[in-house]
């Protein structure tokens, strides 16, 4: 999809187990203090994003408020990101008392070294 000849991607969830194994085998890994990413490309043209959090993490409520912050991160990125990737997020047990500025900050941080981001930082 393009718009006035720039590359407009979507955001998709990342959802069959199938893909998300293939990029657990196939991706590559980055480690932050707060959260493992697994990136690799994808030939289609969006960002397509799964949050893997188990029971360990916590209570529903807070492994829920956990994914929905994350995917919200991945969403703000899409605009600025240089490839269509698909992207396993493992949030580690010390994000939860994190601040959205710090763990944002963290999370442009690792698309950044991954080559992944712009110049541009995300809103």
């Amino acid at each position: 999809m393009s718009v006035k000849g720039k590359t407009v991607r979507r955001f998709v969830r990342l959802h069959t187990s199938d893909d998300i194994e293939q990029v657990k085998r196939q991706g590559k890994q980055i480690k932050t203090e707060w959260f493992n990413l697994v990136f690799r490309e994808n030939s289609q043209d969006c960002i397509r994003v799964a949050v893997i959090v188990g029971r360990r993490f916590g209570r529903a409520v807070v492994r829920n408020r956990t994914k929905r912050r994350f995917r919200e991160l991945a969403r703000m990125s899409v605009p600025v990101m240089t490839a269509s990737v698909d992207l396993l997020v493992f949030p580690k047990r010390a994000v939860i008392t994190q601040r959205s500025q710090t763990i944002r900050a963290h999370w442009n941080r690792s698309l950044r070294k991954a080559g992944l981001l712009s110049q541009i930082d995300c809103p």
